[in-house]
């Protein structure tokens, strides 16, 4: 093959073009391979379903700070604990059969309530806790592996007047907006009420 291209200078021209409209075209279809969303039927039956909600977050930059709010001795911050989940509980419902799922900000947000519970009964006294319930073991395992899946390397100052003491008042993250993930969670549980 060479020996003809070498005797034939038209024919060197001719496989070049060539070859440059093949990585032109390997290149365009790579191109539109990762630019096209890949939009997908799922059942919502057995393991076919995604692996996320696919939904669109924005970043929002948040000041963590102390707070009064979400006392665990209060009504009132029982009260605010309870709001942290939107309607249905967080649980979401997809596919024809309306298949119940969880994602994973609802998971940890319930088990904050649940330690936090837990911690409230241990305070007064209650004779009747003392070990951990199972649920509480779970939420507490649940919440360690989810801060070592986050693994946030954002630096926060340590104050070492008498100890040390991270100040969050000087603190802000970017996080997603998860005001988005309540509303879509709404949106959901409204369609699946109408479905019932």
């Amino acid at each position: 093959m060479l020996d003809i291209l070498a005797r034939a200078p038209g024919l060197k021209l001719l496989a070049a073009s060539i070859l440059a409209i093949l990585v032109g075209l390997a290149v365009l279809l790579r191109y539109w391979s990762l630019s096209t969303p890949r939009w997908r039927y799922y059942t919502y039956l057995g393991n076919d379903y995604p692996r996320r909600w696919p939904l669109e977050l924005d970043r929002v930059h948040k000041a963590t700070e102390d707070t009064i709010h979400y006392a665990l001795d209060t009504p009132l911050g029982h009260s605010e604990w309870d709001t942290t989940l939107p309607s249905g509980g967080g649980i979401l419902h997809f596919g024809p059969s309306q298949r119940p799922f969880s994602i994973s900000m609802f998971h940890q947000l319930r088990c904050l309530n649940v330690i936090g519970r837990e911690l409230e009964v241990r305070a007064n006294g209650d004779a009747a806790w003392k070990e951990p319930t199972p649920l509480s073991t779970h939420c507490m395992s649940y919440m360690r592996q989810m801060v070592l899946c986050r693994a946030s390397t954002r630096l926060e100052s340590v104050h070492t007047s008498t100890r040390p003491h991270v100040s969050v008042n000087a603190v802000t993250h970017t996080c997603n907006d998860w005001s988005a993930v309540y509303e879509a969670a709404e949106r959901n549980s409204q369609t699946h009420e109408a479905t019932k």
